[in-house]
């Protein structure tokens, strides 16, 4: 089975995405596509013989950019990775063997640290409406997946109505649990070299909390759920600050 490895990119040329081609390309099998989706960048990547480039008119953001990848791509099954992320040796075998013996809608690797500690083994949604790492192999079955690489067959899109992230947390939670953990794949990711995690971005996540828990979940426990979620992360907010002064 061919598939699409598609790579979301936006201003990461020539700091990132030389890297992470690097780390795909002497995986990809015969009859596999490279995808490369600009989404709008101010220095465009530069057209190549090693992939195929598609570059979008406007930045869609990173949810609506993988929506974009979906309309483009040439297989249905599809690899994505983020552009600051490192696929390991076998990586890409090592998933699609899994994904084909196992009845998963969505599997990803286990996601490193540059320093080799597990960044991501998978994801628990945990209460009142948090997506919390796993940061050691628990199960090959886990309830959700991180968006920065994964495989899917599914051509199921992501909500664009969220601000930002939380959209693994919503497509996990609309795959009815089938998303799994592959342990012999792996992966490095560089970590905050696409975010940082500012006032503004706080604010972000905490909205798409709110609209995941409104799209999930009904009567009392939808409220309980949110009341929760503005009290800890005021809390959180607000020791932020104070620990900001102090330094």
């Amino acid at each position: 089975m061919n598939l699409s490895v598609v790579i979301l990119t936006y201003n990461k040329w020539p700091e990132l995405l030389p890297d992470c081609l690097e780390s795909i390309i002497p995986q990809l099998r015969e009859g596999d596509e490279l995808l490369v989706v600009d989404n709008g960048s101010e220095k465009p990547v530069p057209p190549s013989s090693q992939y195929r480039l598609v570059r979008l008119p406007v930045n869609r953001g990173n949810v609506g950019g993988q929506n974009a990848c979906l309309d483009v791509a040439k297989f249905k099954l599809i690899l994505f990775v983020s552009d600051d992320v490192r696929l390991r040796g076998g990586c890409l075998k090592e998933l699609v063997d899994f994904y084909e013996k196992r009845p998963y809608i969505r599997v990803q690797p286990v996601i490193h640290n540059p320093d080799g500690t597990i960044q991501n083994a998978g994801m628990d949604y945990r209460w009142p409406g948090y997506g919390i790492s796993r940061m050691k192999f628990k199960s090959t079955t886990t309830p959700i997946i991180a968006s920065i690489c994964y495989l899917t067959g599914s051509d199921r899109k992501f909500d664009e109505s969220l601000p930002m992230a939380y959209e693994d947390v919503d497509m996990s939670l609309r795959s009815n649990g089938l998303c799994g953990i592959c342990p012999t794949a792996h992966a490095t990711h560089l970590g905050n070299a696409t975010l940082s995690y500012t006032k503004k971005d706080r604010w972000r996540f905490h909205q798409a909390r709110l609209q995941v828990i409104d799209k999930h979940f009904r009567g009392v426990d939808r409220w309980t759920r949110k009341l929760a979620v503005h009290i800890i992360d005021r809390i959180v907010n607000i020791t932020r600050g104070a620990l900001g002064r102090r330094t």
